[in-house]
């Protein structure tokens, strides 16, 4: 008897064992440092790179600057702007009309619409934009600025 109860429990035990396994299942946690969805106070990093760079179709390591100091941005970056027009009624002069941006605000580019433009161009402290009239023609002219809060 003792040794059929033994037999027994020897047979439940393996078949025991064997169900653990065949039921056995993988758990996986993820865990995501920072929070994909939190708020920061201060954020501080010696290289940053946003989006695909090097348009591989991949995000890695080889979207971020290797310098440090450098940000790497794939896309646009809004930073707040303002477009100012400047209209100049029947402009019969030749020479430079300026469209300056308000304080606070630099140039990031601009246009000249009207006849006879020759050139174009930023003044150093980025506060305005400039175009030359290089005709007498005296139809309206007109002058647009695109500025951009100084960063």
């Amino acid at each position: 008897m003792a040794r059929l109860l033994k037999s027994v429990l020897i047979i439940f035990s393996f078949l025991f064992l064997c169900a653990t396994v065949v039921f056995a299942e993988d758990i996986t946690i993820t865990t995501y440092y920072p929070s994909p969805y939190g708020s920061y106070n201060a954020l501080q990093t010696n290289r940053l790179g946003v989006g695909d760079n090097n348009a591989d179709g991949v995000l890695n390591s080889s979207d971020v600057p290797g310098t440090n100091g450098d940000v790497w941005v794939s896309g646009h970056i809004t930073m707040g702007y303002q477009i100012v027009t400047v209209v100049i009624p029947n402009t019969y002069s030749i020479g430079w009309y300026t469209c300056d941006c308000p304080a606070g605000k630099r140039v990031l580019g601009g246009a000249c619409s009207g006849t006879g433009v020759a050139y174009t161009y930023i003044d150093g402290g980025g506060a305005g934009f400039h175009c030359y009239k290089n005709d007498q023609w005296g139809a309206n002219w007109q002058i647009q600025a695109v500025c951009a809060n100084m960063l």
